[in-house]
């Protein structure tokens, strides 16, 4: 099924920037909406190739209806997939829909150096994703799914991976420059048996590719490395035990070396090493060779939850942004946080600190989805309530909230000593979020979650009057 779909918004922003404003400052390009009648209409990946075209991926429920578009998407059953190209300029190139009767959903996308986009979810009972269909293991159970797709919108080839009990999903996903393909997998399989399903469903026999040991408590997270050309496994890593894990977060360098982390709760190992707990659910940040062979792991966080929720390449080593609270251990050093703050912190390859910092509010942090800066700095974006002191390694920054009992989509970027580069607030909005993000070039694209009242966007207006939740796609230079 293929609907396409546009509406061109000018979309430029303001910038608040703790350094005097000048020609380098980000400046908003354009903006693309996406709506529907319930909570459920949502961008959830984020993808941009080396040309600058991006492809964006979510779930909708109902109905998908987009300004300037002839039609309108129908879902089969309970949500169903969307997939999109824009080019540079923001000109809709094609759409795709995929979905069958129950719900269905993708997580996380990343493009290949030849511009194909790969796919990163779950899918409930059967669903065709073009000529290639995948059925689920079991009558109830939701699997994780793995999806190639040509720069012409045409699947290449898609895998699913799951067991009959399980509920499990495809979460981040990127392509190492090498070409390969690692994804983040969960399994919450009581009865998990060794034997996770990876099958092409036009191979008749369904071959098994086992993977792990048995899931013994409520969730395992998994890395997998999977081939570019077929999706067959190359090597994978598991993360659990007695305990719930969850695998939230996954950067790769240019010698593949690979950082990934997330949260859990309980006993829990990586590679027979057992992982240390704090209290409530703590954050967790680990490190592979290429090859598979773990090179180091941290537990980070306190009494309270903590999460590492993003990751990117620094230059020799890793930056990796989240959330914690009440007094956090990051290795040696440590954070205080009267609420839930965020953090940033930049690893050498080794696993030490390099620098920490905190971002502090009155008002809850969350987040972050983050992508490595043009000059080797970090970029990220979370939803503001109050105003934020961002720690900085030449003084703290703050900034105001622009309008009392409204939230703001910030987008922050960090500099490689520590510094804050620049913040970037839009011109309006009563209640935004900033989730996915990417980045190609000097071009990054985010998306906006918007929900009710009104969103004053250079000289556009966008109006959510039902109080649902909706999308954009934005595009910014740097």
């Amino acid at each position: 099924m293929s609907r396409v779909f546009v509406v061109c918004l000018c979309l430029p922003w303001a910038c608040a920037s703790p350094e005097p404003a000048g020609s380098d400052d980000p400046s908003y390009r354009w903006g693309r909406l996406l709506s529907g009648p319930t909570e459920e209409n949502e961008i959830d990946a984020v993808a941009s190739d080396a040309e600058g075209n991006v492809f964006v991926a979510g779930k909708f429920e109902e109905i998908l209806t987009i300004a300037g578009a002839a039609e309108r998407l129908v879902s089969a059953g309970r949500a169903d997939i969307m997939l999109a190209e824009y080019d540079r300029e923001g000109a809709l190139r094609w759409v795709r829909q995929y979905g069958g009767a129950s719900e269905d959903n993708v997580f996380d996308a990343d493009c290949d150096a030849e511009g194909n986009v790969y796919l990163s979810g779950y899918f409930g009972g059967t669903v065709a994703f073009g000529d290639h269909e995948l059925t689920t293991t079991g009558l109830r159970d939701l699997d994780a799914m793995v999806v190639k797709v040509d720069p012409m919108g045409e699947v290449l080839w898609a895998r699913s991976f799951g067991s009959s009990a399980a509920v499990d999903g495809g979460n981040e996903l990127t392509v190492a420059p090498s070409g390969a393909v690692h994804v983040l997998v969960d399994s919450a399989d009581p009865t998990w048996d060794g034997a996770a399903r990876w099958s092409l469903l036009d191979d008749p026999t369904g071959a098994a590719t086992p993977i792990g040991d048995p899931v013994e408590g409520g969730r395992d997270g998994f890395l997998l490395v999977l081939d570019p050309d077929d999706g067959a496994v190359r090597w994978s890593a598991q993360v659990g035990g007695a305990g719930a894990v969850r695998m939230k977060s996954l950067a790769v360098d240019a010698e593949g070396t690979v950082y990934a982390g997330g949260d859990l709760d309980g006993a829990n190992v990586i590679a027979g090493e057992t992982l240390a707990t704090f209290g409530g659910r703590d954050g967790f940040l680990a490190s592979w060779t290429g090859a598979g062979e773990l090179r180091w792991h941290h537990t980070l966080g306190g009494p309270g939850d903590d999460l590492c929720k993003g990751l990117a390449i620094a230059p020799g080593g890793a930056y990796a942004v989240g959330s914690f609270e009440s007094t956090a251990r990051f290795g040696a050093d440590s954070l205080a946080a009267d609420g839930t703050d965020m953090f940033v912190w930049r690893l050498a390859a080794d696993g030490t600190t390099e620098w920490l910092q905190a971002l502090t509010s009155s008002a809850p942090l969350t987040g972050a989805e983050v992508v490595t800066a043009p000059g080797g700095g970090v970029i990220f974006g979370f939803r503001m309530y109050a105003e934020t002191e961002l720690g900085s390694a030449t003084g703290a920054v703050p900034v105001a909230l622009p309008e009392p009992g409204t939230s703001w989509p910030l987008l922050v970027a960090y500099e490689p000593g520590g510094t804050v580069g620049w913040t970037l607030l839009p011109e309006r909005s009563t209640d935004a979020n900033l989730d996915e993000i990417s980045r190609s070039g000097s071009r990054i694209y985010v998306d906006l979650p918007i929900f009710a009242g009104s969103y004053t966007i250079g000289a556009d207006v966008l109006e959510n009057p039902t109080g649902t939740k909706d999308a954009v796609i934005a595009a910014i230079d740097l």
